[in-house]
C-alpha cells in the first residue's frame, strides 16, 4: 500500500511539474523539473537502495536556482514538487519494511 501511495506522489509531482509550463519561466527549466521527477521515480522504483531517488531533488534545486526571481508561483511550485518527491522517496523506503500485523490469540502458544 505504501508503494502505491509513493507512486501516486510521484505522479502528482510530475503533474505539478507539468503545470510549471503555464508559469512564466523558460521552457528548459520546466523540462529540467519534469526530467528530474521522472528520473527520481524510475531510480527509486528500480534501485535496491531507494534513497538514491533523492537525486531528483538536486535537479529541482538547480531549477529553483535558475528560476531566480522570475516568479513567486514558479518558486512555490518547485518547492512543492521537491516536497512531493521527498515524501514519495520516504514512503518508498518504508514500503520495504514489513507492516506489523495484529496478533491474534491463535498465534500464541497455549498454556498447559
Amino acid at each position: 500500500m505504501r508503494r502505491l501511495w509513493a507512486n501516486t506522489l510521484f505522479m502528482l509531482a510530475i503533474g505539478v511539474a507539468g503545470i510549471l509550463k503555464t508559469v512564466d519561466i523558460p521552457q528548459n527549466i520546466s523540462t529540467l523539473a519534469i526530467v528530474s521527477v521522472v528520473v527520481s521515480a524510475v531510480i527509486t522504483n528500480v534501485m535496491w537502495i531507494k534513497s538514491t531517488g533523492l537525486l531528483g531533488v538536486g535537479g529541482l534545486s538547480l531549477a529553483y536556482s535558475q528560476s531566480g526571481g522570475l516568479s513567486q508561483a514558479a518558486s512555490f511550485l518547485i518547492i512543492l514538487i521537491a516536497i512531493l518527491v521527498i515524501g514519495a522517496v520516504v514512503l518508498m523506503i518504508f514500503s520495504d519494511f514489513p507492516i506489523p500485523s495484529k496478533r491474534s490469540d491463535s498465534d500464541e502458544i497455549p498454556k498447559l
